[in-house]
């Protein structure tokens, strides 16, 4: 879990960066940012199915799982076109993505020291 809250802190940090910046040379930086907190989500979330799921249908969950990370890439010009509309501005869409990044790095907190406390231990 606190790989994942991270995940989220460094992203949202990485976002900020772009979204306020002048230069061209920041906002490399904070691509980098951004892509080293979402990074750790794939090796991250695949320790995590390993863990949880059966032997005997981790072909169909990988499967799953690699088919809705292809599909998310694939569906993100397509959510962001009209999010820039809608917030005026690209720089705007990376801002918002910011504050959504810290809003689910702070429900993973409640949810890691309430609900999904079971699970840490596993």
């Amino acid at each position: 879990m606190t790989i994942y809250v991270a995940g989220f802190v460094l992203a949202a940090l990485g976002f900020l960066v772009v979204g306020l910046t002048q230069s061209y040379a920041m906002a490399i930086v904070g691509a980098a940012i951004s892509g080293l907190g979402l990074g750790a989500f794939m090796p991250n979330t695949t320790a995590w199915l390993m863990r949880i799921t059966p032997q005997r249908v981790r072909g169909r969950v990988f499967g799953g799982f690699t088919a809705t990370f292809f599909l998310g890439q694939f569906i993100s010009p397509i959510a962001v076109a009209p999010a820039v509309t809608w917030l005026e501005s690209l720089r705007n869409v990376y801002t918002g993505m910011a504050v959504l990044c810290c809003v689910l790095a702070v429900i993973l907190v409640i949810l890691g020291r309430t609900l999904l406390r079971a699970d840490s231990t596993l």
